[in-house]
């Protein structure tokens, strides 16, 4: 009979603590929103990108692209504006007429 209270007890603490240790959030943010919108067309060649995430992101290591329909990397500035938002700045003066594509990295954890 002690045995099977020792066993018990053991089991008792190990749920205890499971039960109290916090979860790891290993989830990525995933983007809930984009301005200017996906697809969008007019926009002004001086614009900024903002992106909207599901949760905070940090910030730390980010290599965001922006390319053109010709796959030429656009240099950019990046920032978090607010704990969920980054906003990408071309540096230089996008072109008309021009396809672009931007890629941010699924690596944005909270």
């Amino acid at each position: 009979m002690r045995n099977v209270l020792i066993v018990l007890s053991i089991f008792l603490m190990v749920l205890l603590i499971i039960g109290t240790a916090s979860a790891t959030d290993t989830t990525p943010p995933t983007a809930t929103a984009c301005s200017p919108a996906k697809n969008a067309v007019n926009i002004s060649v001086n614009t900024q990108i903002n992106t909207t995430f599901s949760e905070p992101i940090k910030k730390g290591t980010m290599f965001i692209e922006l390319k053109n329909s010709a796959g030429n990397i656009i240099p950019t500035t990046s920032e978090i504006t607010s704990s969920n938002v980054v906003t990408v700045t071309p540096t230089t003066q996008l072109t008309a007429a021009t396809t672009y594509n931007i890629n941010i990295p699924h690596r944005l954890y909270n």
